[in-house]
Parts: C-alpha cells; sequence; structure tokens
C-alpha cells in the first residue's frame, strides 16, 4: 500500500511539473507574440527570430544573426569543421569563432589581408590562417585592393574596393583555388563553408569542387553582380536554398545539399 501511495504521488508531481512547464511555456510564446506585434500585426520574421534567440541564444560574434542560424541548422553539432572564405577579423564580425571558442570546431580562415593573421595566430588556435587571394586558379601574384580605415570591403576589384570613395591601396598577395588549399592541407571534408570576398565569390567557387568536399552549410554573401553566377554554380551541384532562413538576413543565403532536405 506504501508504495502505490508513493507511485500515486510521482505521477502527481510529475503531472504537476508537466502543467507547470506547458504554462510556462504559453506565456512565453505570448510574450513573444505581443512583442513582435506592431499595430495589430504579428511581424512573423521577428517572431521566428525571437525564437531562435531563445532557443540557442543571441548571437555574439557575427554582423548580424548568421550565427544563431548556423548553430540552428548543426542544432549545436560539436568538433565540426569550417572553411571562412574571407574571414577578415579573428573574432568581429565573424561566423566561426563562436563555433571554435564555444562548440570546438576546428578549421581553415583565408583572407588576402594578412595583417589579420597574428591575431589568429593568438586568439584561434584551432584554425589555421592563410593570407591568399582565392580565385579560379592558383599563381604567384595576384592584385588585391584595400580602402583606407575599410578592410572589410577590400576586395579583388579596384571599383567595387573605392566605391566608399576612399583612397585605395593596392596590395599583391599569391591566389589560390579552395581546392588546392584543402588538397594541401590533407583536408577530407567541410562541415560548413562561409564565404565573403566582395564579388569574388563565383571565381571562388569555381576552383572548389563542392561536391568533393561536400558542406552540410554554405553561407554566401550575394551581391546583385554575382547572385545569378552563385545560384547557377550550386544548383548546378544539387545544392538547394535554406528557405526559412532568408527573410532572416540581410546579406548572406544558406544551402544545404537536396539530398539532405528530409534531415532539415
Amino acid at each position: 500500500m506504501r508504495r502505490r501511495r508513493v507511485t500515486i504521488w510521482v505521477l502527481v508531481l510529475a503531472a504537476v511539473a508537466a502543467l507547470v512547464a506547458g504554462v510556462l511555456l504559453w506565456l512565453r510564446r505570448a510574450d513573444e507574440r505581443a512583442r513582435c506585434t506592431f499595430k495589430g500585426v504579428v511581424d512573423e520574421v521577428c517572431l521566428t527570430r525571437s525564437r531562435l534567440v531563445a532557443r540557442w541564444g543571441p548571437k555574439l560574434y557575427s554582423e548580424h544573426d548568421e550565427e544563431v542560424l548556423v548553430r540552428d541548422f548543426f542544432q549545436g553539432r560539436r568538433d565540426g569543421f569550417f572553411l571562412d572564405v574571407g574571414a577578415a577579423h579573428y573574432m568581429k564580425d565573424s561566423n566561426t569563432f563562436y563555433l571554435e571558442e564555444r562548440l570546438g570546431w576546428s578549421g581553415i580562415a583565408i583572407d588576402a589581408n594578412a595583417e589579420f593573421a597574428a591575431d589568429y595566430a593568438k586568439h584561434r588556435p584551432r584554425t589555421k590562417f592563410f593570407a591568399y587571394f582565392v580565385s579560379d586558379k592558383s599563381e604567384p601574384d595576384r592584385a588585391f585592393f584595400i580602402p583606407d580605415a575599410m578592410n572589410v570591403v577590400a576586395s579583388g576589384d579596384k571599383d567595387y574596393a573605392g566605391k566608399f570613395n576612399l583612397p585605395v591601396r593596392e596590395s599583391h598577395v599569391p591566389a589560390i583555388t579552395l581546392d588546392d588549399l584543402l588538397a594541401r592541407e590533407k583536408a577530407t571534408h567541410v562541415d560548413f563553408l562561409s564565404m565573403d570576398i566582395e564579388t569574388g565569390e563565383p571565381a571562388a567557387l569555381a576552383g572548389f569542387d563542392i561536391k568533393r568536399w561536400a558542406p552540410a552549410l554554405v553561407c554566401i554573401e550575394m551581391q546583385n553582380e554575382t547572385a545569378p553566377k552563385i545560384r547557377e554554380y550550386l544548383a548546378k551541384n544539387d545544392y538547394e536554398e535554406v528557405q526559412r532562413y532568408a527573410p532572416l538576413d540581410p546579406v548572406n543565403r544558406y544551402f544545404a545539399p537536396k539530398s539532405a532536405r528530409a534531415n532539415r
């Protein structure tokens, strides 16, 4: 009889706990809807972002919500391998710093501006940084243009680099294809590809055998000038856009293999 009474109390307590959890969840969602309601209309983008942040936490390092979306896609996965093309600063506006710092990922970071190398060596022990211009062919010398005080929009296109009407200095670095670099570094695959190289994306993709390296997720900046070529390349290689992320990021688009659709 005593054992039966204990069992009943356990069931009662479990039911109460479930009820409390349900009420708290309802209250949280009601609060989210209230905060995302403007003039009586629910902003679905705001609501989706709010729920992602509630689950994964706010972004800490990326420029927009890239970091949150990547964590959501991989469901907090640990110990992956990334390829960060146009990596720039080791932490500021980085799409991969959180993965390394909090989730134990490792990877390769590439930027044509060698000034970033020292901080990667100091603060990113699981990342190999290389100062290369990423393109469709490897060659010993390639011009690269850096606007004064605007390093984040440095480009291989002089006109693009000068669009802010700032003085532009010319630098020269070796160029490399992603295939050559990954093979040289004995990589076996890429879990996450982040690419932001200011209109250089189509040429970089031309030197990247995406079927060989098989990234589960591609986060890529798409300018009006480059979007058609990027979409053509990805579609040809059986990648499709992750549509649920499109309204949440004003700059980048996210692509994954069509074959993995059922797992997303």
